[in-house]
């Protein structure tokens, strides 16, 4: 049986996360800082480790990219990751790098060439910090589930309920 590290993990974001999180058990919000305990974050929280690249290595060599005849981007970014993933047990560090990731793929600069006019800044705030949690989700590669977390976008989608949640 394996055993994985329960101790609480205390990270500081660059950004004040909603404290609505607070209500998720396992979940502790005061402003930049979040503390999570894995025994009630997780529904299942079996492995430790997780794959990540710097935030600024994918910056600054695989932003820039281009899909080309012998290569879509997608196969760029999987031998990206080979090149350049490494294992860490830091958990902080992963919602850390998270964090970094989803600001720049939800960023409010955006909201002017979507073309939903529904969608704000809040909404855009809303799946960074709910993506940022997910990170800590995982699957091996044989396909088994290993960490789930209590954060999903079931409530969030809901058609006409934006107080859900």
């Amino acid at each position: 049986m394996t055993t994985v590290d329960t101790a609480t993990i205390t990270v500081e974001l660059p950004d004040a996360f909603d404290p609505r999180w607070n209500r998720l058990p396992g979940i502790t919000v005061d402003g930049k800082k979040i503390t999570l305990n894995p025994a009630e974050y997780f529904f299942r929280f079996e492995a430790n480790t997780w794959l990540v690249i710097d935030w600024q290595t994918v910056t600054d060599g695989l932003l820039g990219v281009d899909e080309t005849e012998a290569a879509s981007v997608e196969q760029m970014a999987l031998e990206f990751v080979k090149a350049h993933g490494r294992s860490t047990s830091d958990t902080g560090e992963v919602l850390s790098i998270a964090y970094q990731v989803y600001s720049y793929l939800f960023r409010d600069e955006h909201l002017a060439t979507l073309g939903l006019p529904d969608v704000t800044a809040e909404h855009l705030k809303m799946l960074r910090e709910a993506a940022t949690f997910m990170a800590l989700n995982e699957v091996e590669l044989d396909g088994h589930i290993s960490n789930v977390g209590r954060p999903r976008f079931r409530a969030a989608a809901r058609h006409g309920d934006r107080d859900a949640g």
